[in-house]
């Protein structure tokens, strides 16, 4: 009998406890919002609370949340940006629009020019078109197109025309190679190059060599040897030359190297040689984009502070230099930083900025 009260007891303490903890998740939370449904006639309360709607602030970090996908977009468009800046014309381009006032509209009248040219012996004209034809498909983001019609160029040019021209059509031909990720294309067609490029040619064109060498090495990973190519080779064929602007462009270049494997101190270290050298030397535009990485290190570390200053410095030159790209992935960080520092009503102006940008530019 006792035994038999003892698992009445045991019974009575579980519905007890049952009967609390139901008790209890009927409660309503803070701020909840209580539901009634008087028709209703099954199991379960009538009465129950959802959660409270989401705050001004936790939408707008979910909103930055979904945001940072797109990233690698805007990093991609600069990268594109840069790549139409390196575009490399030949010595034959003014007669090539002085030839042609009205440039073929169609593949069909391009393709025409070209064999027209070609079957005359007219290489250098015909490589002179297919570069023409290959800038207008590359600003179409005809990426194939492009490739094909460069290296129809580079095969064309080979041994028959100025060593500047095949130069030129070689470095367009490896730049549009590493934009499209085709890494072991570009590390070949740079190695000729530099094979090609001996005592005798311009030691700036060895230098940029050198660096975009560097570029390809680094995208291979191989960190260390693209960071010697830039500090040991380019820089003192820039020293040499007394050519600013492309070592300012060199640190930039050794900079981003270093922050791809997240060595953010040395890239600061760089950055801020160039923005010196940038700064006596008036160049407004590398400028903007030196703050730009810098700020953008100074992210990484999580020193947001000094990286608002530094976003700061680089959206007025960017502002200033009409480059809307650039303004738009300041924007992107720049709210981070302000939302890192639970600055919400900045980091929310900083999105609608963003936004704003964003929609003209994609």
């Amino acid at each position: 009998m006792k035994h038999i009260q003892k698992i009445f007891v045991t019974v009575g303490s579980l519905c007890v406890l049952c009967g609390t903890t139901q008790a209890q998740s009927a409660k309503p939370t803070v701020e909840s919002t209580p539901k009634y449904n008087p028709t209703f006639d099954g199991i379960g309360p009538k009465v129950y609370f959802l959660p409270p709607p989401r705050t001004e602030n936790e939408v707008l970090i979910d909103d930055y949340a979904e945001k940072r996908v797109f990233h690698d977009s805007i990093a991609r468009a600069m990268q594109f940006q840069d790549l139409l800046t390196e575009f490399r014309f030949t010595s034959k381009r003014h007669l090539v629009q002085q030839y042609y006032q009205q440039l073929p509209a169609t593949s069909e009248e391009w393709n025409k020019a070209i064999n027209q040219e070609t079957s005359l012996g007219n290489t250098a004209f015909a490589a002179a078109l297919m570069n023409e034809y290959a800038w207008l498909s590359l600003n179409k983001h005809f990426l194939p197109q492009t490739v094909g019609l460069l290296i129809g160029a580079v095969d064309l040019e080979s041994g028959n025309v100025l060593e500047d021209d095949f130069t030129a059509l070689q470095r367009n031909l490896a730049d549009v190679y590493l934009y499209n990720r085709n890494y072991r294309e570009a590390a070949a067609l740079q190695e000729r190059l530099l094979a090609k490029l001996d005592r005798h040619s311009s030691i700036v064109e060895q230098a940029h060599a050198y660096t975009r060498m560097a570029l390809v090495q680094a995208y291979l990973k191989d960190y260390k040897l693209a960071e010697n190519s830039i500090i040991r080779k380019a820089i003192p064929l820039y020293n040499r030359a007394k050519d600013r602007q492309s070592k300012v462009l060199a640190w930039q270049l050794l900079a981003s190297i270093y922050q791809m494997h997240d060595k953010h101190t040395e890239a600061q270290w760089f950055l801020i040689q160039a923005r010196d050298l940038a700064a006596a030397s008036n160049f407004r535009r590398e400028l903007g984009t030196i703050e730009y990485m810098l700020a953008s290190s100074k992210l990484e570390q999580k020193n947001y502070k000094v990286a608002l200053l530094e976003f700061a410095r680089a959206e007025e030159l960017a502002v200033e230099e009409k480059d809307p790209l650039l303004q738009l992935a300041i924007h992107d960080k720049k709210g981070e930083a302000h939302l890192a520092l639970s600055q919400f009503k900045e980091a929310k102006e900083e999105l609608t900025q963003y936004w704003k940008l964003r929609e003209q530019l994609f």
